[in-house]
């Protein structure tokens, strides 16, 4: 008897024995090498925070995870088995936030990594089912200036400087700090009643020419008029290849013209072999109130088989692309405040000096 009872304990020993070992094997551990990518959509050197739709896509992968827990700004957002989520943010802005992701493994132990990262989401500017500012359904930002910063970004713009001889204009552009200037979030293009090399006004004008250049899309500025008798201020496009044709050959889309002689009334126009000068049968006009004062936005929303030109997103001009036409090759953009001229008209004798000022310019595809 006293061996069966040595036995026993012998057995019940052991029993601990295996029983301790087994919780080592299925100790309470997180999975290991937890690896996260984040994708901010629309992130470039341009645009390093995103294309304003506020989207990121996050990868997590570890070895032993069975699923995996998604934190916005410590908020559990989402749990995916892939490691996988999509998450858009809302606050307008450029914003930084704080991302997490959870590892967890079978047993239930948890690793965690945690990632900053800065989201610019753009305000959708709407007014019911008119869209004013930003993509058309299906298109997202391509490309943009925002003029921050204290100086032009040449690698979006180039100067074009002197007197360019055309439209019987009375400035001389330059390229000085007198007209030009970026400050407080914006490009001001400053036109001056001043002599300079026989001309009477100075002014700037730039264009992304060689730099930026697009075929189809939202084309969109928010602009700060120039005002006064004999200003006229301009967003407008050229073909790319006007070194080569020619004017009117490339082919012109003028977005936004002004003339400060009426200052109410904005106009749109596109130029092409045919159709130039007095023979002009495309342009077209919006009388807005409150024109000249504040900000409008500009855009003209190009296709390969029209353009639809609006301000303030009301539809005004629309032109129809008919096959031979320049309108589906490459364009670039200027913006310039010119003086006088055949469009013009007489400048006022009091007229010292007008700005124009550009929040931004974007190309949505």
């Amino acid at each position: 008897m006293k061996k069966v009872v040595n036995y026993i304990f012998v057995w019940i020993s052991l029993s601990f024995v295996s029983c301790n070992e087994d919780n080592e094997v299925f100790q309470v551990t997180g999975p290991s090498s937890l690896s996260v990518t984040i994708e901010v959509v629309g992130q470039t050197t341009e645009m390093p925070d995103g294309d304003g739709s506020g989207i990121v896509n996050i990868t997590a992968t570890a070895s032993g995870a069975v699923k995996y827990d998604f934190y916005i700004n410590n908020t559990r957002r989402a749990s995916t088995l892939d490691g996988k989520y999509t998450h858009t943010f809302d606050a307008v802005g450029v914003n930084q936030n704080d991302i997490r992701v959870e590892a967890i493994a079978a047993s239930g132990g948890i690793s965690e990594n945690t990632r900053s990262v800065s989201v610019f989401k753009e305000e959708e500017t709407t007014d019911g089912d008119l869209i004013i500012s930003g993509p058309l359904p299906g298109q997202s930002l391509v490309w943009s200036d925002e003029f921050e910063g204290t100086s032009l970004n040449t690698s979006n713009w180039v100067y074009e400087t002197g007197d360019l001889g055309v439209n019987n204009e009375l400035q001389r552009y330059t390229d000085r700090s007198d007209n030009l200037v970026v400050e407080d979030g914006l490009l001001k293009i400053t036109a001056k009643a001043e002599q300079l090399d026989g001309n009477a006004y100075t002014s700037a004008r730039i264009k992304t020419q060689g730099q930026r250049e697009f075929r189809f899309g939202t084309m969109e500025a928010r602009i700060k008029l120039a005002l006064g008798q004999g200003t006229w201020p301009a967003f407008w496009m050229l073909g790319a290849n006007i070194d080569e044709v020619g004017w009117p050959t490339c082919g012109e889309i003028d977005i936004m013209e002004y003339v400060g002689r009426n200052p109410i009334r904005t106009y749109s126009n596109v130029f092409f072999p045919g159709n130039t000068g007095a023979d002009n049968t495309t342009s077209r006009f919006l009388d807005v109130e409150g024109l000249d004062e504040g900000f409008h936005i500009f855009r003209a929303e190009w296709d390969t088989n029209k353009i639809v030109f609006k301000v303030d997103g009301v539809e005004y001009n629309t032109f129809t692309i008919e096959d031979g036409l320049p309108f589906r090759d490459d364009f670039f953009f200027i913006l310039n405040v010119a003086m006088g001229g055949d469009f013009g008209g007489a400048v006022s004798p009091d007229f010292t000096e007008a700005t124009m000022e550009v929040d931004y310019v974007r190309v949505y595809q």
